[in-house]
């Protein structure tokens, strides 16, 4: 507070100072900034809250940072005000303000240009009958001179800088002097108030977001760098409009930074300078040239990797033709694309493949930057052994292999869910099984595809070896039949869709998992499938036969018949989804032992429209097919058992 003593503090000996602008005057806000404005001797960051930002108060022009602040736009509903928003160009573009006005139930107006603001203007300006009363509104009655009333909202195409968006808050209030204008932006604020703090001058954050200020305060330290964005930035492509608006909203709501493109040429130009965007959202719309979408937005795609490496890629695909989708989401995940999703993908899918590819970035940026120096090491007396590296604290057990036990772990660094498989007390003292270990890490590395538990890293501790992977919040695909019985054939199709991608994209990387079951798939809360334990994996060499003896390996009911016999290849792969396929349509195992050999060899199981009436006859063939003994007779890949399922009528 202002006494009249003056400032309890002094001018040169405050570095920055943060004021919560609901906490004091008016009076006194004026004082500070004349204080600062005086000396400059000190960083000045106003902490407003959203109230003030409402329209019923009278003021030149305004920033807001989207998504609006919670209550805002009832606020605009209950005032009488003409009221413009200057929108940037990522939010016109996806009709974000208009959607968000009229789920408060407000219509407005869209314009193109700021130079069709004049008539807007005039149309609030000119005199017109009374109004109707609540009732006549509800029942959507006209004014008394028969027309219905111009909305009073605009929204209005605005992509200049806050110089320009002042240009036209001036015409519009000296037009309308009742009118109030806006700027609204989904731009990352840090970066502008950073560079505001560096020129001497005050900034104005969302005091709902207080971590702004200390990104800002952080940013125009002495040894920072650039500050630390707070959004993320999206480029978003796609050649139709609508598709692009309805992409575009969910990303925005989360909080991103989000511009879009029609075409490659614009995305290029968006994409100018490295580091202007994190992930690249890539639409490919076969139905209008099916070779020119392939092609150009996949160069689009090398183009923009080498201008940025650490760009993160997510490919959208058209659904039809289906096959031609499933082909190009393999050929896509071949060149370096973090994700492949089939349009339209549901807003939960597209902001999980968004988040992850997110996060990859953060972590290549992190281990590119130099580390911090180290720490005294600590000695074995004082080593918390629910703390690996110093970096993951181990929160709780989650399962337990024969290789090794998995916890849910929390990353100090990333502040994120990780999983940490560490290899067992009772052999790790064996160099067989630690080589076994580490082979697994070395076969899951090369697999980077979005329906396969991820590795980050391998981690040495003392005498432990970890390896942190992708944490799954999900349930595995067992419990889920276990739980609902037996799933539908739609449902066990979509299933299998991406169990047959992962696989597929495994084999070609010239890996077996060995031991597919419904325990080692995992299904996440937004519904992705994840295949996991590769612990039996094993890596196929060209130069070996496609029937690799190795040793018997992997759960007894889903074991192809040549593994019974030590012989194992892509065909063993296959056999095990072709068991995994029946026990989600049936929830019943085909083969139920003990002599599982014999009843495989001789195909002793059910059709499973005999178990369940109501399954297409025609999954007899697909199964018989699927489980075929003879490896050399059994459908060939999983691209072509899931070709087979999608060829079935539901």
């Amino acid at each position: 507070a202002v006494g009249q003593s003056g400032w309890p503090f002094l001018a040169a000996e405050a570095a920055a100072m943060v004021v919560d602008l609901a906490a004091i005057s008016s009076a006194e806000a004026q004082g500070l900034f004349q204080v600062q404005k005086d000396k400059k001797s000190f960083a000045l960051v106003f902490l407003r809250p959203a109230s003030q930002l409402f329209p019923e108060r009278a003021a030149p022009l305004r920033e807001l940072s989207w998504p609006l602040p919670a209550g805002f736009a009832e606020a605009v509903r209950e005032t009488q005000r003409p009221i413009v928003f200057l929108a940037d160009r990522g939010l016109h573009m996806a009709g974000a303000l208009p959607a968000a006005l009229k789920e408060a139930g407000m219509d407005c107006a869209v314009l193109d240009s700021p130079q069709k603001l004049p008539d807007f203007l005039l149309a609030q300006a000119k005199p017109g009958g009374r109004e109707p009363g609540w009732l006549g509104r509800l029942l959507g009655k006209k004014d008394s001179a028969g027309k219905a009333r111009p909305p009073r909202v605009a929204v209005v195409l605005c992509p200049g800088d806050w110089a320009q968006a002042e240009g036209w808050d001036k015409r519009v209030r000296k037009t309308v002097p009742e009118a109030v204008c806006y700027r609204v932006t989904s731009e990352d604020p840090v970066p502008r108030a950073a560079q505001a703090v560096r020129a001497g001058s005050p900034v104005f954050l969302s005091r709902e977001d207080p971590r702004l200020a200390a990104a800002v305060l952080e940013g125009v330290s002495d040894d920072a760098g650039a500050p630390s964005p707070s959004k993320v930035p999206i480029l978003l492509l796609d050649g139709d409009r609508e598709t692009l608006s309805k992409l575009a909203r969910p990303l925005l709501a989360a909080g991103y930074h989000v511009e879009t493109a029609t075409d490659c040429p614009e995305a290029l130009k968006l994409a100018g300078r490295q580091g202007a965007f994190h992930v690249a959202v890539l639409g490919m719309n076969f139905a209008y040239s099916y070779t020119y979408a392939k092609d150009a937005v996949t160069q689009l795609a090398q183009h923009l990797r080498q201008g940025d490496p650490d760009l993160r890629i997510i490919f959208l695909m058209d659904v039809y033709p289906l096959e031609r989708a499933l082909r190009e989401m393999s050929r896509a995940l071949e060149l370096g694309a973090d994700d492949a999703l089939l349009k339209p993908p549901d807003q939960a899918r597209l902001l999980a493949a968004v988040e992850r590819a997110s996060r990859r970035r953060s972590a290549a940026a992190a281990v590119a930057s130099p580390a911090p120096p180290s720490a005294p090491a600590a000695t074995a007396a004082d080593k918390d052994e629910n703390v690996v590296a110093d970096r993951y604290d181990l929160v709780f057990q989650v399962g337990e292999g024969g290789m090794g036990v998995v916890y849910m772990a929390s990353d100090r660094k990333l502040g994120r869910k990780v999983a940490i498989k560490r290899m067992r007390q009772e052999i790790k003292v064996r160099a067989d099984q630690r080589e076994k270990f580490i082979q697994e890490a070395r076969i899951i590395s090369r697999l980077s595809h979005p329906y396969i538990v991820g590795l980050h890293e391998i981690v040495e501790d003392a005498e432990d070896l970890y390896l942190v992977l992708d944490y799954v919040d999900g349930m595995p695909l067992s419990q889920l039949v276990s739980t609902r019985g037996r799933l539908s054939f739609v449902e066990s199709r979509n299933i299998m869709g991406c169990l047959c991608q992962a696989i597929d994209y495994a084999h070609g990387k010239h890996v077996l998992h060995r031991d597919l079951k419904p325990a080692n798939v995992m299904i996440d809360n937004s519904g992705y499938v994840k295949v996991m334990d590769f612990g039996l994996a094993w890596e196929m060499k060209a130069t070996v036969s496609m029937l690799t003896q190795k040793e018997a390996a992997g759960t007894l009911a889903y074991m192809a018949p040549e593994q019974h016999l030590g012989q194992c290849g892509k065909a063993s792969d296959i056999y095990a989804l072709g068991i995994c396929l029946y026990e989600m349509l049936t929830g019943e195992l085909p083969f139920k032992g003990p002599d599982y050999l014999a009843q495989k060899e001789r195909l002793w199981c059910q059709p499973p429209h005999k178990l369940v009436p109501e399954l297409p006859a025609a999954l007899e063939y697909v199964v018989a097919a699927v489980l075929a003994p003879d490896p050399r007779q059994r459908t060939a890949s999983a691209g072509d058992l899931y070709k087979a399922l999608c060829g079935i009528a539901a």
